[in-house]
């Protein structure tokens, strides 16, 4: 931008200079006082061709500024676009690229391991199967170690020596074995007992019902008696009374008097 702008201040002057020769020239013609004061001396006429050639230069490296600036913007974006291209590629088959990756890891690998394995016999080889046998060894060591500390810590009254923790895990195994028998024997004649208890209650519980069953019937029986006797006392004052009145109604005589008399004290008796 800072070259196209000197570019059109440059031509601005140009065009300037050659406004004012062409109004040096037009009063020339109009007037000779003017012409006079406007001529060129050639010292200004060479300094005005040098300033037009050095335009003409200035604007030819401007125009070859701006077309490798164009040519290196195109090269730009080419090469983006091949990286992207090779981004995408390279992203799609990243499961091969992986496979492929590790298949030769695991080969240079396995060729590595081949080419630093001793010979079977020398001694190098023996060496290193008794180092292997050491550690395989020592490893074993250590788990029991860690299972007998773990025994030490679970079982009560342990010592330090490992025969004694293994001893008396032993016999806390056993006790709990035998524990452990007794609760089931335990637990399962609790058991029986409960289930005899609960069918002697059920067969309780059936009696009881049955009996308050039987009650309920005689007690209504005993109702219907009661009732049915009731009912027959009513019929039998209501015929009392009914005889007694037809009696009143009656003159009573002598006889009687008597009768109700013997009656009365039969009464009383």
């Amino acid at each position: 931008m800072h070259h196209v702008d000197k570019d059109g201040q440059d031509k601005s002057m140009v065009n300037e200079i050659v406004i004012e020769e062409d109004n040096s020239e037009g009063s020339e013609k109009s007037d000779f006082k003017d012409s006079e004061i406007w001529t060129m001396t050639p010292q200004q006429s060479a300094d005005l061709k040098a300033l037009h050639e050095s335009i003409r230069l200035g604007t030819a490296g401007i125009e070859e500024e701006e077309t490798e600036n164009q040519r290196n913007d195109e090269h730009i974006t080419d090469n983006t676009h091949t990286a992207e291209t090779i981004s995408s590629v390279q992203s799609q088959p990243a499961s091969f690229s992986i496979s492929t990756q590790t298949s030769a890891a695991t080969a240079t690998t396995t060729t590595n391991i081949e080419d630093t394995r001793p010979a079977v016999g020398t001694e190098e080889w023996h060496r290193r199967r008794r180092e292997s046998h050491k550690l395989v060894e020592r490893k074993r060591r250590e788990a029991i170690n860690e299972g007998i500390n773990e025994i030490a810590r679970i079982v009560p009254g342990c010592e330090k020596n490992k025969g004694s923790i293994l001893t008396r895990a032993a016999t806390y195994i056993k006790q709990l074995k035998d524990e452990q028998v007794s609760l089931m024997e335990k637990a399962s004649l609790e058991k029986l007992l409960s289930e005899q208890a609960i069918t002697h209650l059920k067969q309780q519980l059936a009696t009881v019902k049955e009996q308050m069953e039987k009650l309920s019937q005689e007690s209504q029986t005993l109702k219907n008696e009661l009732e049915s006797t009731r009912s027959e006392n009513s019929y039998l004052k209501r015929r009392l009374e009914a005889v007694e009145a037809r009696e009143d109604s009656r003159s009573p005589g002598p006889s009687v008097k008597k009768l109700k008399t013997e009656d009365d004290s039969d009464k009383e008796k």
